[in-house]
């Protein structure tokens, strides 16, 4: 119906205390309705909500070390009760508990511009090579495919449909395709 039921932030007030954001990027809910928003282009940070908006912690900061990020653009939760966040300018997952713990990081798995989890599988969009990624709950590579046929198109969001079509919007070429396996 269009109804607004929840609004977390505040419009046209930038910054980083709990009600506030600074250019995020992705948001995910876990299976309690908590809330996690990819705080990503100033504040490089992940900051968890309860189901009802009420701020619970944040963690991360500018850098190159765990728990610090360079645009943290996409987060998603995994049924393992992880919340993996693709870390875009340092080109890798890194992977925490619910309370903000790291846990590990995915090298080598390109820059992540958009993630979604589907059936255990983790699919990343790499928009600098234009590569499409599937991983499995390890971050190990099980297929790949390129996205770009001679053209400078960027893919940037990525969504998997409940039969597995994968769905990638590009931020230039002005598109989405749509791809099925074989």
């Amino acid at each position: 119906e269009g109804k607004l039921l929840l609004s977390l932030g505040q419009k046209d007030k930038p910054g980083r205390a709990a009600n506030q954001f600074n250019e995020p990027t992705d948001v995910a809910f876990g299976p309690g309705g908590e809330i996690y928003v990819a705080d990503g282009y100033v504040n490089s940070r992940i900051a968890q909500f309860a189901k009802d908006g009420k701020f619970v912690k944040s963690w991360g900061k500018k850098g190159k070390g765990p728990s610090q990020f360079r645009i943290p653009h996409a987060v998603s939760l995994d049924s393992d009760r992880r919340v993996l966040v693709g870390d875009r300018e340092n080109r890798r997952v890194q992977v925490f508990d619910r309370e903000g713990t790291f846990l590990e990081q995915w090298k080598d798995i390109g820059a992540p511009y958009g993630m979604v989890l589907h059936k255990d599988r983790v699919y990343l969009a790499d928009g600098v090579t234009g590569t499409i990624r599937v991983l499995d709950k390890q971050g190990k590579l099980l297929n790949r495919w390129e996205t770009k046929d001679k053209s400078k198109d960027t893919p940037h969001g990525i969504h998997v449909d409940s039969t597995g079509a994968v769905y990638v919007a590009f931020v230039t070429g002005n598109k989405v395709q749509k791809w099925v396996a074989k």
